[in-house]
């Protein structure tokens, strides 16, 4: 069999586009950054975006997103940016005072710390400027140790070219009440040109540390902007992390993330990601349970309409012994929107007295819309329990009938389903005030996607 080549086209390959003058950039930062900014250019010189061509993004053609133009927004730039009525506007939007929250917010991938909230006792929240010069040692040691350049092109284009972003630093045994909420807001700042932007996120959590984190992606501005986030977390042994995304993006933005978690001994990952806004949007989380009793649970919400198209993509990477892990992914998709699941189980060799299971269900309101879903088991252990299953089709006809017997019309009875369905996936949510703030935010977006 001969396997052909698929070279990558100039445009798709070009940093300046991208990252106008790297070089300055390097200039202005530590010698081991510069070298991690370097290595990470020269493979996306090499390599490029992904196409269609590559197996794992066959089905989200990220093209039409990399061959537009984009500006870029340093600080000072997106300072003045915060004032302006619309971003003010959708700040208060996701506003999470009532739920006791530290807001730390993020416009075109920059920290403002002056529309921040002071951190928590326990936890160090910095922007990465402030911690670089800082010379925080956790920052050398840990940034690229998960999120590698040669994984795809977005990763190592936001380790060349991110400015900023937030290193949170939880020292070992704190336990603080409040949550993090951080507000990553996308706004224009030309007239013609969206932004491109590349947040870049650290967590550390120390032994027996505990924190919830919610992440709520936002945008703004007439032009359509592309996001390219990338997070590492790292959570010591027999520490608990919550981490809770929202995309809820204008219907032009595209969002293309970039999520790694390792989870020592006995430590504890809950993670839950809605999707309810976008033209493209993919959610790469990739998990690695890397010391014996780790435990991990994944769940994702989609609610889809238009044209809009949600993928996600999940590793859950079983390198030690008796660690259990659970995925839950639910999408409801109108009109002709499309979805993607691809759920990768791993279990590698020794990792034995794995527990893992994988569900991934999907509701079609629509004749047009479309789900692939592809759960994946790859197993090298042989002393495991290991299970996937994956559902797709429209609204059950006697679900729907016996609500109608009950006196329930036609549109309601369909709300009464479609949001049961959803509800199932929200309640997985531990933190009460942010399952509360999710479940509102769920029950607005269904009255958008309800057909008719």
């Amino acid at each position: 069999m001969t396997v052909l080549a698929v070279e990558k086209p100039e445009r798709t390959r070009s940093l300046d586009r991208f990252m106008p003058q790297p070089h300055q950039a390097a200039m202005q930062v530590p010698a081991w950054l510069a070298a991690l900014r370097q290595a990470a250019a020269e493979r996306f010189l090499q390599a490029g975006f992904p196409t269609i061509h590559d197996e794992e993004w066959r089905l989200t053609n990220v093209a039409p997103l990399v061959e537009r133009s984009y500006g870029s927004c340093k600080r000072q730039e997106a300072l003045a940016t915060a004032r302006e009525p619309a971003v003010v506007a959708a700040l208060k939007a996701v506003d999470l005072s009532d739920a006791n929250a530290v807001r730390l917010v993020l416009i075109n991938g920059n920290f403002i710390p002056e529309l921040s909230s002071a951190a928590p006792a326990g936890v160090t929240v910095r922007g990465f400027g402030e911690a670089i010069k800082a010379g925080e040692p956790a920052l050398r040691n840990l940034l690229g140790k998960l999120a590698l350049p040669e994984h795809h092109g977005f990763v190592a284009l936001n380790a060349a070219a991110f400015d900023d972003g937030l290193f949170i630093d939880v020292a070992p045994g704190s336990t603080p009440s409040q949550p993090l909420h951080i507000v990553a807001l996308t706004h224009h700042v030309a007239p013609h040109d969206g932004v491109l932007a590349h947040p870049r996120l650290l967590l550390n959590l120390g032994h027996h540390a505990k924190l919830t984190v919610l992440t709520s992606w936002v945008g703004g501005g007439a032009s359509p902007s592309l996001t390219n986030p990338v997070m590492e977390a790292f959570i010591g042994q027999a520490a608990a992390l919550e981490l809770v995304k929202v995309v809820s993006i204008n219907d032009g933005d595209s969002h293309i993330a970039s999520d790694y978690v390792q989870l020592a001994d006995a430590a504890n990952l809950r993670s839950f990601v809605l999707n309810t806004g976008g033209a493209v949007v993919r959610n790469n989380l990739s998990t690695v349970l890397d010391g014996p009793a780790a435990e991990a649970t994944l769940n994702g919400l989609s609610l889809s309409r238009g044209c809009q198209h949600v993928d996600n993509h999940t590793l859950l990477d079983h390198a030690r012994e008796h660690c259990p892990s659970h995925e839950l992914y639910k999408s409801i998709l109108a009109d002709q929107a499309s979805g993607v699941f691809k759920g990768r189980i791993l279990v590698r060799p020794g990792a034995q007295k794995t527990d893992s299971k994988q569900t991934s269900k999907a509701i079609l309101l629509s004749d047009e819309a479309t789900m692939n879903s592809q759960p994946q088991l790859e197993i090298y252990a042989d002393d495991v329990k290991c299970t996937h299953g994956s559902t797709t089709g429209p609204l059950n006809d006697e679900q729907l009938f016996y609500l109608r017997s009950r006196g329930l019309d036609a549109t309601r009875a369909h709300a009464f389903l479609t949001y049961a369905f959803a509800a199932d996936a929200i309640n997985r949510i531990s933190h009460e005030a942010i399952r509360a703030a999710i479940n509102q935010r769920v029950v607005e977006r269904l009255h958008e996607v309800a057909p008719g």
